[in-house]
């Protein structure tokens, strides 16, 4: 009976799916561009924001005043840039080359607070913060179309980045005891530099021959040397330490585009929104301030040229 029933059963499955069959849907064509040469060039204006994350001590946190109210830094936004070449060739293909750079500060007004420090607060003059971001990308591309809306860019290559972050604060600590006054400051500064491979794809659709809306995503795995060194006063030698470490680094970008089409070549105008990290890049000579990831997020826009030979 076995063997009757389970050929019996095959053959109802078979019947079961088979007859008329429902719609179908046919995907378009997996293709790559026609074989051609050219070139472009863009220039990017970033309006960036810049976030330490784990290192709460350093940058986002400045603790309670005296009054029991919560103060943070003025993480205000800051301006830099992106230049672009690129020349292209074959089939889709492409040599990329980037640069992000950005060199700016922020102040934050001066302020009386709870130092972790018992028996005393701290009365800054004002807290001034240098940031600095600069990344090459040097990137080979591979261009592929999913149908006539869609198109992919692979890409893989290599980064170098440098960081740096510098806090310079007057600072009056004040006994809470006797209330006398012993005049200090807060000089520390973190960097990181390193290079490693890096990957990704950019992606966008084209709703015509001019409007698209583009997401892009990359990794970098970097390997370089974190340093850092704090001549703060009353500390005598200087806090420094330098080590050899691997950073991996995201970046992710979401924006529209318009083209405006000329007869060899054409002009793309974008702006979106940017966000890069760099993980547990930075740290400081001390035990009880932990290691911190550094990066930026902000609006960005600008055009490209593209040419056609």
């Amino acid at each position: 009976m076995k063997k009757f029933f389970l050929p019996l059963l095959a053959l109802s499955g078979n019947v079961a799916f088979g007859g008329a069959m429902g719609p179908v849907c046919t995907p378009g064509q997996v293709t790559v561009p026609c074989e051609a040469t050219g070139f472009d060039v863009g220039v990017h204006a970033l309006y960036l924001r810049p976030a330490l994350n784990g290192n709460t001590y350093y940058d986002n946190y400045l603790g309670y005043n005296t009054n029991g109210k919560f103060l943070e830094k003025n993480d205000d936004w800051l301006w830099g840039f992106k230049l672009e070449v690129s020349y292209h060739f074959g089939t889709g293909s492409d040599l990329n080359i980037n640069w992000y750079h950005l060199n700016d500060h922020i102040t934050t007004r001066g302020n009386t607070y709870i130092s972790l420090v018992s028996g005393s607060n701290l009365a800054f003059a004002y807290d001034d913060n240098t940031h600095k971001w600069d990344a090459v990308n040097a990137e080979f591309g591979q261009h592929t179309n999913f149908g006539i809306f869609k198109d992919v860019r692979f890409h893989a290559g290599l980064q170098y980045a440098r960081l740096k972050t510098k806090e310079y604060g007057p600072v009056n600590i004040i006994s809470t005891e006797t209330g006398s006054l012993t005049p200090s400051y807060n000089d520390e500064t973190m960097k990181f530099e390193g290079l490693g491979p890096r990957v990704g794809m950019d992606l966008m659709y084209h709703f015509n021959e001019v409007f698209s809306v583009f997401g892009n995503i990359a990794s970098s795995l970097l390997i370089g040397d974190a340093s850092s060194l704090d001549v703060s006063a009353n500390i005598n030698p200087p806090l420094n330490s330098s080590t050899t470490t691997i950073v991996p680094e995201l970046d992710t970008k979401l924006g529209l585009a318009y083209t405006y089409n000329l007869p060899i070549s054409k002009i793309i105008v974008d702006a979106g929104y940017m966000a890069t990290n760099y993980f547990q890049a930075l740290s400081l000579p001390s035990n009880v301030i932990p290691s911190s990831s550094y990066g930026f997020h902000g609006p960005f826009f600008g055009l490209k040229y593209v040419s056609m030979i």
